[in-house]
Order: C-alpha cells, then sequence, then structure tokens
C-alpha cells in the first residue's frame, strides 16, 4: 500500500504515542520517548532527514509523488523477525533520566500494528 508522507509520519508518530510509550516500564524512557514523539509532530527538517536517509529510502520505496510504498518492507521485516524471534532496540544510559541500558522488543505482531498505523488503517 502507498501512502502519503503525512499519513506515514502521523501514523508511526500514533504508534510510537499510544503502543510504546505506555507499556515501558522506566518513567525516564517514558519521557525519553515522548520527547522523540512531540519534537516529530513539530519538527519537519527532523521527519524529512530521517525519512531522506539513504537507510530508509532503501527500505522504503519512496516514489516521485512522494508517497512510499510499505507492503514489501514489513514483508522483509516480518519473515526476518519470524525467524529471528524478535527486534531488539537498546535505549543507551542517559544521566539524570535512566540510569540503566534498557532494551524494547519488537515482536511479529508489533510490526503489523505499526504498519496499520502507518497505512491509516488502524481500528483499535
Amino acid at each position: 500500500m502507498r501512502v502519503d508522507k503525512q499519513t506515514l509520519v502521523e501514523g508511526f508518530i500514533s504508534y510510537v504515542d499510544k503502543e510504546v510509550v505506555p507499556y515501558v516500564d522506566d518513567k525516564g524512557l517514558q519521557i525519553i520517548l515522548s520527547i522523540g514523539v512531540n519534537t516529530l509532530r513539530t519538527n519537519n527538517k527532523l521527519i524529512d532527514s530521517i525519512l531522506n536517509n539513504n537507510v530508509v529510502l532503501c527500505l522504503v520505496d519512496k516514489d516521485e509523488d512522494n508517497t512510499y510504498e510499505l507492503n514489501n518492507v514489513f514483508e522483509v521485516i516480518d519473515s526476518s523477525i519470524s525467524k529471528h524471534g524478535y527486534f531488539p532496540v537498546t535505549i543507551p544510559a542517559i544521566k539524570f533520566i535512566s540510569n540503566s541500558e534498557k532494551v524494547l522488543k519488537f515482536y511479529p505482531a508489533d510490526f503489523k500494528k505499526l504498519k496499520t498505523y502507518m497505512e491509516g488503517t488502524y481500528n483499535g
């Protein structure tokens, strides 16, 4: 499915805000994630730099009309994570906020839900 930039970004922000932040068991990490989400809501230059990153462009097919194809990347993510169990995201310790390194684990179902948010089709 092809989506425009606004749908893609709003979906990602909503997913993190509703499906990740509330379930993190560390207040410091919740604050860090909330800062990131709120920064993305207001900083178009940051969004553009992320979406124009060569790694992102290799994974997500961007068309000349600034729409993004999500099916291929999510099929690759799903098959890879299904094979290996989960995708760990390591958040380093940040003095005065979170004293220890934290690892968030994302399973295939998490990425399927993320895809529905990014497509604008989440009905939860």
